[in-house]
């Protein structure tokens, strides 16, 4: 059985089983200069739970709430951040929902049951339809994206990293 918990220390091991995927792959999602130890976690962790209030945001940040998905074995096998408010730079990329699967993970199903409960989660908080945007070359998130009624919208350039990409709308009501 999958859940969707949010981030906390408990899940300090999981979470470097997780970091330690992404390196092993050479993706940088996860990772910190000099590593992860308790202290640098546990602050992570208050980061996290600050950001989902709208406490110490980056500036031009929105709030953002975390959960990360949890396997039936206490693996962190995706991570989702709902984002309830965009703002014109979300519109164009980001969207309301972002989410990653560990590489390890990958092709299993738990993407598109990550955005499922997430999309759950949106409903909750009473949006009525949300933004998710994806790299136009990542084949793997689109399909998650389609199977949870997303609907393409339009295509533009990522500010970014310069590459297309697609938005697309999922209504909720």
């Amino acid at each position: 059985m999958l859940s969707l918990v949010e981030p906390s220390m408990g899940l300090y091991a999981a979470f470097l089983r997780m970091s330690d995927d992404y390196r092993a792959a050479g993706e940088e999602r996860h990772q910190r200069d000099g590593g992860w130890n308790e202290q640098a976690f546990s602050a992570h962790v208050a980061a996290l739970r600050d950001h989902a209030r709208g406490v110490s945001l980056p500036e031009g940040w929105t709030p953002s709430v975390t959960h990360w998905l949890l396997n039936e074995a206490g693996d962190i096998v995706g991570v989702s951040r709902l984002r309830p408010v965009l703002t014109e730079e979300l519109m164009e990329e980001g969207g309301n929902i972002g989410y990653d699967v560990p590489p390890s993970a990958r092709r299993k199903g738990y993407g598109t049951e990550l955005l499922r409960l997430t999309l759950e989660k949106a409903r909750e908080r009473g949006l009525r339809r949300v933004r998710i945007t994806c790299d136009a070359d990542n084949e793997g998130s689109r399909k998650i994206i389609e199977r949870n009624g997303g609907i393409p919208e339009s295509e533009g350039i990522s500010a970014e990293s310069g590459k297309p990409v697609l938005r697309f709308w999922i209504e909720l009501a």
